[in-house]
């Protein structure tokens, strides 16, 4: 028999209040107002199989799997990161880069521009300047 003592008294939620969901193993905070909608919570999965690769001295080539919408960041140090793409297409070229540069990547899973997975590195050094 349950002791009703026991019980924690219910408290009104408003809407505002976060719950942790788990989605094809991504786990992410989400809005409880957009967790009761009648709408089906979409969850992007994190990217998977992110390559970075040389194409010349001005130009390397991104790519990973997954559907979803995406965030792509570069480095130079692997510390300081700028965004340069943000969509649901799993590749991106990146240009304009300097000859005989290592650059750094990452990409994670966004969801309403908020990132909701861990991050995917990958680096690649553009071919010599000729």
């Amino acid at each position: 028999m349950i002791d009703e003592s026991t019980i924690p008294e219910a408290q009104p939620l408003d809407g505002t209040e976060e719950v942790l969901v788990i989605q094809s193993g991504v786990v992410c905070r989400v809005n409880l107002s957009k967790f009761l909608t009648t709408t089906p919570v979409t969850i992007t999965a994190v990217p998977t199989g992110f390559t970075a690769t040389t194409i010349s001295d001005t130009e390397i080539d991104l790519a990973w799997s997954g559907s979803g919408d995406y965030f792509l960041e570069r480095s130079l140090d692997s510390s300081s990161w700028e965004p340069i793409y943000q969509g649901s297409t799993a590749n991106y070229s990146d240009t304009l880069l300097y000859g005989d540069n290592q650059y750094f990547y990452r990409v994670a899973a966004q969801d309403t521009g908020e990132i909701i997975s861990d991050w995917v590195f990958a680096d690649a050094t553009t071919d010599p300047t000729p």
